[in-house]
């Protein structure tokens, strides 16, 4: 599930996903995946973006919890 905003040659977005899985044992797996990112073009053809991505995976059979934060940032470049 997402949103973004353009305006100009500026862009932003902000989404949502999470999934849950059963196992064999009755227990559920869940993951949670956030994500805000920009984008700002600079020319014809010349992107560059950046953005954080934040997840949560709990583990239904242990006590196993895990997370993570991933930052990024690109250019794209088209002809």
């Amino acid at each position: 599930l997402g949103i973004s905003y353009w305006s100009g040659g500026m862009g932003f977005g902000l989404q949502w996903g999470q999934a849950e899985i059963g196992n064999t044992d009755g227990s559920n797996d869940s993951l949670d995946i956030y994500e805000a990112n920009a984008t700002y073009v600079l020319g014809p053809g010349i992107d560059v973006g950046a953005g954080v991505s934040r997840g949560e995976f709990e583990d239904g059979s242990s006590t196993s919890d895990n997370s993570w934060t991933v930052f990024k940032m690109g250019t794209s470049l088209s002809f």
